[in-house]
């Protein structure tokens, strides 16, 4: 109603758009890709469509409206609004996004209580267990999360829209990174070699620029670490033999998590930036981050403000953990997850997984050498399978 009484756009009768797409046998029930969106407003002959999804997270809604230029499918416009209400509240924050996705200025109704920097403290621990080779997995239970980044974070990028995701099934994630030391028990077991010393090296940071380096691997990755370090220099195919060697070891299932479920267990419940709230500069005593600690006299560009005592990895587990007793889920390595990386969806989702085919696999969580905008829980980057970088390495999840 307030879009078509803006004057701005002539708005299609929801009856008429429902008699065009069912004389075109298009279902939109479960149409929650762009691209079915698109071809939605395509057989409609509209040159824009506007979309919206609500979600649920404890007790607050999650509202999202797009306008979605249809001849070249690009989201033009993306707003977000929250309630904090019962479900008939739901009325009033849809004309607030209404208003502003017409560029009309909005005044919350009522001020939004801030978010706490961490989840709640749980009541008591989730179920933990470790296997033969002293790896330690926290239970993670199914639940409903907004994944992704509001509009308004500082240092969001483009391809974190944010939309409602229900895991339906718990899962054991790794209490930190895969280590040296057990790294090592693989290889003596298996002897594997990895893509790095069978393919020529590993990217590394030399002189403020990546560069491919021969002799650079797990156990030599261009700094000093002890067993109890995150393995580095690790491939997705690498990580992928590790995973078959373990399960014909253990007989149960490990994988590397899906971009869904990291991020979940990263939030550990929480709706900030990262899991201990919006300011970067409190990540020392969380995450092994660029900071003001300085090695042979250099200093890191754009640090934290603050020191971690660490310029390259830190041994797993020397910060704080989330409040699901997750540690390094920001810093120290980059960590490889199971999909290919694409374009998230507008609508809501359930046990997503993206794609089956691509040229890059996720990489979640930033590293030892990454600036604030790097270490967000909704932050996305990928590489090819094939790719070894001394700042990359990864964590184990394990079916329930």
């Amino acid at each position: 109603h307030e879009l078509s009484q803006s004057g701005k756009y002539e708005v299609i009768d929801r009856g008429q758009m429902n008699k065009i797409l069912k004389e075109q046998k298009f279902q939109m029930s479960g149409c929650v890709a762009q691209e079915c969106k698109v071809e939605a407003g395509q057989l409609l002959g509209v040159g824009k469509i506007v979309t919206g999804s609500v979600g649920l997270v404890g007790k607050t809604y999650f509202l999202t409206l797009q306008l979605i230029n249809v001849k070249t499918g690009k989201i033009e416009i993306s707003v977000e609004d929250q309630c904090k209400c019962e479900i008939d509240g739901l009325l009033d924050s849809t004309k607030r996004l209404t208003k502003k996705l017409i560029g009309e200025k909005v005044e919350q109704a009522v001020a939004k209580a801030s978010e706490p920097a961490v989840a709640a403290k749980p009541a008591r621990l989730e179920p933990r267990i470790t296997n033969s080779i002293g790896m330690s997995f926290v239970y993670i239970k199914p639940g409903i999360f907004m994944m992704g980044s509001p509009a308004s974070e500082k240092g969001r990028n483009n391809d974190e829209t944010r939309h409602p995701v229900t895991l339906t099934k718990g899962f054991y994630m790794g209490e930190t990174e895969v280590t040296v030391g057990q790294w090592r028990a693989f290889v003596r077991d298996s002897g594997y070699n990895a893509e790095a010393e069978t393919g020529g090296g590993t990217y590394t940071w030399i002189e403020g620029k990546w560069e491919k380096k021969v002799g650079i691997y797990w156990d030599n990755p261009g700094f000093a670490q002890s067993e109890n370090h995150p393995v580095t220099c690790i491939s997705w195919n690498d990580a992928q033999a590790f995973i078959r060697w373990i399960n014909g070891k253990e007989g149960v299932e490990y994988r590397l998590p899906t971009e869904a479920e990291w991020e979940y267990a990263a939030r550990a419940g929480t709706q900030t930036a990262r899991f201990w709230g919006d300011d970067p500069d409190q990540a020392c005593s969380y995450a092994n981050v660029t900071d003001l600690t300085e090695w042979g006299g250099r200093k890191w560009d754009n640090p934290h403000n603050c020191r971690d005592g660490h310029w390259f990895t830190a041994p797993v587990g020397s910060f704080k953990p989330n409040y699901w007793g997750l540690y390094d889920m920001i810093g120290n390595v980059w960590e490889w997850c199971q999909d290919w990386k694409g374009d998230y969806p507008t609508g809501s989702v359930t046990d997503p997984i993206e794609f089956y085919s691509g040229s890059g696999r996720v990489d979640r969580g930033g590293g030892w050498d990454s600036i604030a905008r790097g270490c967000r829980s909704a932050n996305r980057s990928n590489d090819t399978p094939e790719s070894r970088i001394n700042d990359l390495g990864f964590r184990l999840a394990r079916t329930q």
